[in-house]
């Protein structure tokens, strides 16, 4: 869960495999929101971290997170 980067796939298959892991780690949602956090590519963990409404649930985490790597697939880096 700790050690698990997006690297190559795409953000669906990396997030199914990552929540298997945390799923299985028996820890609070606060450790796993920091681990999903940290596993994020650098530009979209700055990203999530400039909203002014920071997500405060795993949920909300993920559905930013979603959200933000699809726009940058779509439009590219210049997207917020």
């Amino acid at each position: 869960m700790h050690h698990t980067p997006i690297n190559i796939c795409t953000f669906s298959d990396w997030y199914q495999e990552w929540s298997t892991y945390a799923r299985h780690s028996q820890v609070d949602e606060t450790t796993k929101m920091w681990a999903f956090q940290n596993n994020l590519p650098q530009a979209l963990n700055q990203k999530i971290l400039r909203i002014s409404l920071q997500p405060t649930t795993l949920v909300d985490l993920v559905k930013k997170a979603q959200e933000f790597n699809c726009n940058w697939q779509i439009y590219g880096e210049s997207a917020t």
